[in-house]
């Protein structure tokens, strides 16, 4: 094992370019995202989507994968039914 940088540690033998590609892309998009709020306040950076602050009407979340994008109001059928069970 080696350490490349402070986000991603390889593997020898483990995986394949593509893959460690892939995770040096998602540790560069939550890195900087990490990095901006920490000196911010807001995550926004040229790594990723604009994100706008969350609220109640829209709901909007980020979902950070292979594509990261904004969602508004992901999985709300799932979170409907946790407040009809809450309630």
């Amino acid at each position: 094992m080696r350490r490349r940088d402070f986000q991603i540690v390889d593997i020898e033998g483990i995986g394949s370019a593509k893959y460690l590609d892939l995770a040096r892309a998602m540790a560069r998009r939550l890195g900087s995202s990490y990095i901006a709020f920490a000196k911010t306040g807001a995550p926004n950076n040229p790594n990723i989507p604009g994100w706008s602050p969350y609220d109640v009407a829209e709901r909007p979340v980020m979902i950070f994968d292979n594509r990261t994008r904004l969602e508004k109001d992901p999985n709300a059928e799932l979170r409907l039914m946790w407040d009809q069970l809450a309630s």
